[in-house]
């Protein structure tokens, strides 16, 4: 798979796990909170910029640790 088809794979997920955790948590339907707006922007631009590029990693698998607590 291609580093682009990889990011967008990788960003459809995080977004469909976000939905799962903001309507369990938060309430939310089919928009997110604003809070969980945020965490997915953030979760997005992290992906957007990815050292590794076409040799990305599986997160768990990285040496690299590009998200903050």
């Amino acid at each position: 798979m291609n580093q682009a088809g990889r990011i967008a794979r990788e960003k459809e997920t995080v977004k469909s796990m976000m939905h799962i955790y903001c309507a369990k948590h938060h309430g939310g339907n089919a928009t997110l909170c604003e809070n969980c707006c945020q965490l997915l922007a953030y979760a997005h631009n992290r992906l957007d910029t990815c050292p590794f590029q076409d040799a990305k990693p599986a997160c768990n698998h990285c040496q690299v640790h590009c998200y903050s607590r």
